[in-house]
């Protein structure tokens, strides 16, 4: 199986209502296509969350980003991703290295750290 990735789409929760953020994943569920699959959201510490897996994060970001400004939603203010495998097992998942599973900034280009809380 390829390298499976957890992109995050991340607004700032004031900025995106539950309307909002079903508008989004309803649009990229519709319009992604096999490559990237929207998977689910949910809301943090101050952010909205929208998850996709894929295996290629920055392509993915950039379909997904032209989707939400063509369909006139709000875009994401931040986004980042890390390895995502569903296949390993506990064991394997604490064997690794602790940055293998830390997230990656992806955007804005400036961005220094990206989390999900």
């Amino acid at each position: 199986m390829p390298i499976q990735y957890q992109l995050v789409l991340q607004w700032d929760q004031a900025a995106l209502d539950d309307d909002g953020i079903a508008s989004i994943e309803t649009c990229l569920l519709a319009q992604l296509g096999e490559d990237h699959l929207a998977d689910g959201y949910d809301f943090g510490s101050d952010t909205t969350n929208l998850f996709i897996i894929t295996g290629q994060p920055d392509a993915a970001f950039k379909a997904a980003s032209r989707l939400i400004t063509e369909a006139g939603l709000r875009p994401p203010a931040r986004a980042g991703y890390r390895h995502f495998d569903v296949d390993e097992t506990a064991a394997e998942v604490v064997a690794r290295d602790e940055n293998y599973w830390a997230y990656r900034p992806l955007w804005p280009q400036d961005l220094q750290v990206f989390s999900v809380l």
